[in-house]
């Protein structure tokens, strides 16, 4: 497997470090982000899930092992992908998000339209 890495430093005003997107390719590709998914972030996320959907149709894994919080424009930049993903049969899965935002995606319900898995279950996971 080859894994593609991109790495980008966050404004001071969003908080210090260095976030990281990197995608597996595998079958199917996984989408691994390293940090918070917050404004600029959200549109990085956004532009790589665009990015995959048009190479990809059939759907990717979005791995969330390494997000601890995400803001209402990384949700908005999921959905979208998901939308675009179902008109050609394809989906988006969401692998193993933190506590955090696994309760931002109960209190917002999306976990009830979005599917979440585990690790484990990725190698039943086929687009």
């Amino acid at each position: 497997m080859i894994r593609q890495t991109i790495t980008f430093s966050a404004p001071a005003e969003l908080g210090s470090g260095s976030n990281l997107i990197s995608v597996t390719d595998s079958q199917p590709p996984i989408l691994h982000f390293h940090g918070k998914i917050i404004g600029m972030h959200a549109e990085k996320l956004k532009e790589e899930m665009n990015r995959l959907t048009n190479q990809h149709a059939s759907g990717f894994i979005l791995d969330l092992s390494q997000v601890p919080l995400l803001d209402s424009s990384a949700l908005g930049a999921i959905m979208l992908t998901v939308q675009q993903l179902r008109q050609t049969g394809g989906k988006l899965v969401l692998l193993n998000p933190q506590p955090n935002v696994r309760n931002v995606l109960r209190v917002t319900r999306l976990d009830t339209v979005l599917e979440i898995v585990s690790d484990s279950e990725t190698t039943r996971y086929a687009p």
